[in-house]
């Protein structure tokens, strides 16, 4: 992905590359701020919910590894990301949101890329019907039953 990604880059005239270092390698750049653009496939924290992923991703009061790798600055997101955790309404949560997004679009912190997949190991000892090459349904779509 991260190979479709970068040749994408090149068609618009961005001139990059990719770099798979260790892990350990990876960890010490990201703590020390030290790259220019990276590309993290991680599953963690669980983005489904979207407050966590504005306060990962753009919270100031976080620095790494907690969050916040981009050091984004801008201290009207403590506020809008205290009034997400004490919103009383879905149109509350609506509008929060609604201006979170307006301050990505305007200073373009980060550009998401795609959603992560969630991977998960299974075992079928107790539980059958799982997704599988022979049985490729969505999960959403299934039941799984205990033996």
């Amino acid at each position: 992905m991260a190979e479709m990604i970068v040749n994408n880059l090149r068609k618009i005239g961005i001139d990059a590359s990719t770099d798979f270092p260790e892990e350990t390698v990876v960890s010490r750049r990201l703590l020390n701020g030290d790259y220019d653009m990276t590309f993290l496939g991680e599953g963690s924290p669980d983005f489904d919910y979207p407050w966590n992923m504005y306060r990962y991703v753009l919270d100031p009061r976080l620095s790494p590894p907690a969050g916040n790798h981009i050091r984004y600055k801008n201290q009207e997101i403590i506020g809008l990301l205290d009034r997400v955790a004490a919103a009383a309404s879905a149109d509350e949560l609506k509008e929060i949101y609604s201006r979170l997004q307006e301050i990505i679009y305007r200073d373009l912190p980060l550009i998401p890329m795609f959603y992560g997949a969630h991977w998960y190991s299974y075992s079928t000892q107790y539980w059958i019907n799982w997704p599988n090459e022979k049985n490729p349904l969505l999960a959403s779509s299934r039941t799984w039953i205990y033996k």
